[in-house]
């Protein structure tokens, strides 16, 4: 089982107000599993006011701005389904997926999903998904 992604990091059928919430909500899954400290969830909040987190296919991938490391213990992602999906602007995001990534690792984990993502059936999976390991299934392995 991978240290960066595990079925303790996945969290399915998910609803939030508004995108603020919903990063929020994937941060603190960050910080519950030993990622990141509670000041990286504004450092993710700050990013998505700077840019944009929301990259297509009906996927957001929030992470921290660049001043953020200190913040992060070791590299993990969190996958968040959210039914009925949130709004980011015009767009509406079902999968987010929270990033904290040491060093380099960032850039890697940012294309390995960017490369799993950009096919939307596999997003599609995820959003349909009705088990964590279906969408351990499409993200594949990250250690």
């Amino acid at each position: 089982m991978s240290e960066i992604l595990n079925v303790n990091n996945i969290r399915l059928h998910q609803h939030f107000a508004d995108k603020n919430e919903a990063i929020a909500y994937a941060g603190n899954v960050l910080v519950e599993n030993g990622y990141v400290t509670a000041e990286y969830i504004q450092s993710m909040l700050e990013r998505e006011q700077d840019v944009s987190v929301y990259i297509g296919n009906h996927l957001a991938i929030p992470h921290g701005m660049p001043d953020s490391a200190p913040y992060i213990i070791k590299s993990g992602i969190t996958v968040v389904q959210v039914a009925g999906g949130v709004r980011f602007g015009d767009d509406i995001a079902y999968i987010v997926i929270g990033i904290a990534g040491k060093q380099d690792t960032h850039i890697e984990i940012l294309e390995k999903i960017a490369l799993v993502c950009m096919e939307e059936e596999n997003v599609e999976k995820m959003r349909r998904a009705t088990t964590k390991e279906e969408i351990l299934a499409v993200l594949g392995d990250f250690s």
